[in-house]
């Protein structure tokens, strides 16, 4: 555009110029123009010289613009095709009525004992130990769990002198019943035992005097002295078929293997059979409704504290195959006149002897003063 404004200009000139040599033919004016021309058509035609880049810069690389894109055609959906319709979150439908949750898919609910019992992690610490705490039911039901683990014991003195108790429930979870749990709970009338239970301590319902009835589970190993002393009401005894260790012939709870009489009630007879050899500690303790007893001959030991606390007792049978006699088994016995003795008073003599008679034998066995003791032989 600049060369051909500068070619117009100059020829524009050069007319002028020739216009002007018309009227006065002035050579030098002609050639002036000529000239002007010439050099107006030389720098149009000469191209301005390119300014240098300054040194250090390169041209830029991937400055070019890209080539335009086209936009893909929309593509058409094959004939027969229907396109899905769009889904949509179904309604969250109704349980019916009645339905419950498939199990295995919760937690189970910790089933809630009554309200006020207190628990103690047991030695072991895989479960817990309950006591009565501050417990007022007059019924208690002990939970199977507490805090996610299982309730296994019943604690030692954990209802101890609980005058108010009537029933408790003892869940399949647990394996103990300590020592004296129900001690003195006069107003129990009512307990069942799991057949989760291997152990009651001793006298573990000693003077529970509204007790009737009592069942031994098959699962009970151990069972210490006077469990059932003073449970003066307790009229039958029954150890479940199956059972190892115990057995009840004549309402009387027998230790089979060691051949021990363990506990009485009011109905019972001590077999003759051979079956008890021994009568356990505590086994008449407080038993107050007992007036007089034959002991068998096969009966050769009278445990500790055997008859204690037998107000009624007035008098009592022992065999000369008797061999012991434990301490202060007589004790408490005030109503207590006559021994018949089954040996001569020198084998009477030798048995307290043999038992340890340190004192007199009122001291050391309880025996009254005013005892009358008939021999059955004389020597």
């Amino acid at each position: 555009m600049k060369k051909l404004i500068s070619i117009l200009l100059a020829m524009t000139m050069a007319a002028v110029l020739a216009s002007c040599g018309g009227k006065g033919n002035n050579p030098a004016d002609t050639s002036a123009a000529q000239s002007a021309a010439g050099t107006a058509e030389s720098a149009a035609t000469t191209d301005p010289v390119k300014p240098t880049e300054p040194a250090g810069t390169t041209e830029p690389t991937g400055t070019t613009e890209p080539a335009d894109t086209t936009e893909p055609a929309e593509t058409t959906e094959p004939a027969g095709t229907t396109k899905p319709a769009e889904t949509t979150k179904p309604e969250e439908t109704t349980k019916p009525a009645g339905t419950t949750e498939p199990t295995g898919t919760t937690e189970p609910e910790e089933v809630t004992g009554s309200k006020g019992l207190e628990y103690k992690l047991n030695k072991g610490e895989y479960g817990y130990v309950v006591y009565r705490g501050e417990c007022t039911d007059t019924d208690i039901k002990v939970p199977a769990t507490h805090e996610g683990m299982p309730v296994t014991s019943i604690g030692f003195h954990a209802f101890y002198d609980c005058a108010e108790l009537k029933s408790i429930t003892i869940p399949d979870s647990v394996v103990l019943i300590e020592e004296r749990a129900f001690f003195g709970c006069v107003g129990l009338t009512s307990i069942t035992i799991p057949d989760s239970v291997t152990v009651i301590g001793r006298s573990a319902f000693a003077g529970c005097t509204g007790l009737t009835s009592f069942t031994i589970p098959e699962s009970v190993t151990y069972i210490g002295h006077g469990v059932f002393a003073g449970c003066t009401e307790l009229t039958g005894i029954t150890v479940a078929a199956g059972n190892s260790v115990f057995h009840s012939v004549g309402n009387c709870l027998i230790d089979t293997e060691r051949k021990e009489l363990i506990a009485v009630c009011k109905t019972s007879v001590i077999p003759n059979d051979g079956s008890v050899t021994n009568i356990g500690n505590d086994a008449f303790w407080n038993c107050t409704w007992l007036i007089s007893i034959t002991i068998p001959d096969s009966v050769t030991y009278i445990g500790w504290s055997a008859f204690e606390g037998c107000t009624g007792l007035t008098s009592i049978t022992i065999p000369n195959s008797e061999t012991k006699i434990g301490f202060q088994a007589f004790s408490g016995c005030s109503s207590l006149t006559d021994i018949y003795y089954g040996g001569s008073e020198t084998q009477w003599t030798k048995l307290l002897t043999d038992s340890g008679l340190t004192g007199t034998p009122t001291e050391y066995f309880g025996i009254p003063e005013t005892v009358t003791v008939h021999y059955n032989s004389q020597g």
